[in-house]
């Protein structure tokens, strides 16, 4: 399953991902939430992309931000970002982040980064400026949970 192949801790939560874990498909990957209480980690929720296919590698990045979460899942296609949102009872996916120029074998969602301003997310096999020469995407979030879209 690559457990823990990707790593991120904000507070008392963790986020990590297995992007080989096979519940939607061989390679299609899961991410943990684990929570700090009363002096111990426990599991909160698995959590996989709602249109999770094989190959799609979701949880090889992950990045957590207070009671948010972002997912990359570098392959199926042109490779996806998956935002969670909690909204303090059940963790869901709020929205799923494409490259607008992206292109097969891209692997847009390979690394990424947020804070509460702006998203990053890399393409490391994108072609813009030669072969596989790689590309990042900034992000102007308009809210904390995603819910107004982005800028490119």
């Amino acid at each position: 399953d690559f457990f823990c192949y990707a790593v991120s801790l904000f507070g008392n939560r963790a986020l990590i991902g297995a992007y080989q874990e096979d519940d939607n498909g061989g390679q299609s990957g899961a991410a943990y939430v684990f929570d700090f209480n009363n002096g111990l980690w426990s599991q909160s929720i698995k959590l996989t992309a709602d249109d999770g296919a094989a190959n799609n590698y979701f949880g090889a990045s992950v990045n957590v931000l207070g009671n948010r979460a972002m997912i990359g899942a570098p392959g199926g296609d042109t490779g996806s970002a998956y935002v969670f949102a909690f909204d303090g009872i059940d963790w869901s996916q709020s929205e799923k982040l494409t490259a607008s120029d992206g292109t097969p074998n891209d692997f847009f969602g390979f690394s990424l980064s947020q804070t509460t301003e702006h998203t990053l997310i890399g393409a490391k096999l994108d072609d813009e400026l030669g072969a596989s020469s790689g590309s990042a995407y900034v992000y102007l979030n308009h809210d904390v949970i995603f819910a107004d879209g982005f800028g490119q």
